[in-house]
């Protein structure tokens, strides 16, 4: 046992999360099953034949099988006895108290209905006393060839010793009753000795395992790494069972045991508990889904982010010549910067919403463009401000004109007129503000039709004026100055139609309010002489 813990602490170094204590201290193993139950050690080795009732009671559980124990029953060759059947009535030296070896042997002795001089005697305290013949046997409970003082007292005692057989009568009825605990085996032929060829033939003997046990509410995890340690170098411990050379680990670690703890069971299962969560993704097919989705829509966001990244620096750079064109243009055309300025913004903010564009750029470029529309409106703010100050120089003009003849007049209207074109034209004033002013001239100019003022436009009439109506025929004819009439704000007042500037009828109309005595001359000498 003490080999084996040591072959332990190695393997546990290996591994690199399990540190082993021991004290070899323990006088076997039922000194170590009792150990365990009273927690006193996390682990310990039991020959399974002894820990079987704790192991049916629920006390503890197997964590391997770390080798395999023979019952050796030593005897000297001229005693005359063959196997277990010739101990009867004899002495046996059946090991120290709380030892394994004492426990199997003891089992045996009574499965074999077999009565004993029992002796609680060590293997060498019990060679001594055989040699000295004051016993007539010794067991043994333990692997092949690893004792290196049953070795050397099967090599070299004198006179020499022989192995007692267990016949397969006695094999088969205690591996019936005992199965979990005991297997039939041979102790193979020289090997102890291949030159003196001890024993001589193979002995049929019974056998039982090394358990590494530990107890109920021992850590899963502390579970789980000594069995990966011993699994992971499993091979170094075929000195102890021979199996593990050619056997599969998993299965000759196992084998006849029956209470295995859980957690060690998955580690045969599953191997290595660190990479647990690398395992659990391999066998559940509902996380490997949820990995692979996960895993391509990982991918998927990065190379849309990185996208939108590269998108976004370009979407920069082209908004940053844009910006510097549209600077450039501020003052030529404001309203078209304007005009490209919504369309931008309004392309932005798509490609924004569509992820197509990081909301950083999208606040940095639509900031950056909100600064310019405010200049260019403010360009706009002055433009027009001038051309308010054009059409009032227009209307000034007018208002110049007004008292000049009809003839000054219609020429000035004219020119009015060629300018307010010109403004609509160009887009500086839209149609109503056009008719609006069109009209404001005409008024101001006095050539509304003759419906609106008599003294343009009424005809000539026979009948007597009002001043000589009223008995004063020498007076000057004076005709009351027309009101202007202003036109509302909107909607605009319906443009009067105006007869073309080369129609005769328009000199027919009613004569000026200037010449309104030589228009009375003209209406025939009756009135006058009345």
């Amino acid at each position: 046992y003490q080999r084996i813990s040591e072959q332990m602490a190695r393997s546990a170094e290996r591994v690199g999360d399990v540190l082993i204590e021991d004290a070899h201290a323990s006088r076997g193993s039922q000194d170590n099953l009792r150990r365990v139950i009273d927690r006193d050690v996390l682990f310990a080795l039991v020959q399974l034949d002894v820990a079987r009732p704790a192991l049916r009671q629920g006390k503890v559980q197997t964590v391997a099988i770390l080798a395999k124990e023979y019952v050796h029953l030593i005897a000297r060759s001229d005693s005359g006895l063959t196997s277990i059947l010739d101990l009867q009535g004899k002495r046996v030296a059946m090991g120290q108290e709380g030892s394994g070896t004492a426990f199997t042997a003891q089992r045996l002795l009574e499965q074999s209905d077999l009565k004993v001089q029992p002796r609680p005697l060590s293997f060498s305290q019990g060679l001594r006393a055989l040699e000295a013949g004051q016993v007539d046997a010794i067991a043994y409970v333990g692997t092949i060839g690893q004792n290196k003082t049953v070795r050397d007292a099967l090599e070299n005692s004198d006179p020499p010793l022989t192995l007692l057989a267990v016949p397969p009568s006695v094999a088969n009825y205690i591996t019936a009753n005992f199965p979990e605990s005991y297997h039939q085996t041979v102790i193979p032929e020289g090997i102890y000795n291949p030159v003196r060829t001890q024993p001589p033939q193979d002995v049929p003997a019974i056998a039982t395992g090394t358990a590494l046990i530990t107890g109920n509410e021992t850590d899963r995890t502390a579970i789980s790494l000594m069995t990966w340690a011993v699994l992971s170098t499993a091979r170094q411990y075929a000195l102890f069972y021979p199996e593990l050379v050619e056997g599969d680990p998993k299965e000759v670690l196992q084998r006849n045991s029956l209470y295995t703890a859980i957690a060690a069971q998955q580690v045969y299962e599953k191997g290595d508990p660190r990479n647990a969560w690398l395992r659990s993704i391999q066998e559940n097919e509902v996380i490997q889904e949820y990995a692979l989705a996960l895993l391509v829509t990982s991918a998927i966001g990065l190379l849309l982010g990185w996208w939108r990244q590269r998108r976004s620096s370009h979407v920069l750079q082209a908004s940053r010549e844009a910006i510097t064109r549209l600077r450039t243009l501020v003052d030529q055309d404001p309203q078209g910067v304007l005009d490209e300025i919504t369309q931008i913004l309004q392309r932005y903010r798509l490609m924004s919403l569509d992820g197509a564009m990081s909301n950083d750029a999208y606040e940095q470029i639509s900031g950056t463009l909100v600064l310019l529309a405010e200049q260019a409106r403010s360009v706009l703010e002055q433009q027009r401000q001038r051309k308010i100050g054009d059409t009032v120089s227009v209307l000034d003009q007018v208002e110049v004109h007004r008292q000049g003849s009809p003839a000054q007049r219609q020429a000035a209207m004219a020119d009015v007129d060629r300018q307010y074109r010109a403004l609509l034209q160009a887009g500086e004033v839209d149609l109503s503000t056009y008719l609006q002013l069109r009209q404001l001239g005409i008024l101001q100019l006095g050539l509304l039709d003759a419906r609106g003022d008599r003294s343009l436009s009424s005809p000539p009439s026979s009948k007597p004026t009002a001043s000589a109506a009223n008995g004063h025929p020498n007076r000057p004819r004076v005709l009351p100055k027309p009101t202007p009439v202003m036109p509302p704000p909107r909607p605009p007042i319906p443009f009067p139609i105006l007869p073309p500037e080369d129609d005769p009828s328009a000199d027919n109309e009613g004569p000026p309010a200037d010449n309104a005595d030589s228009d009375s001359a003209d209406t025939g000498a009756d009135t006058n002489d009345a």
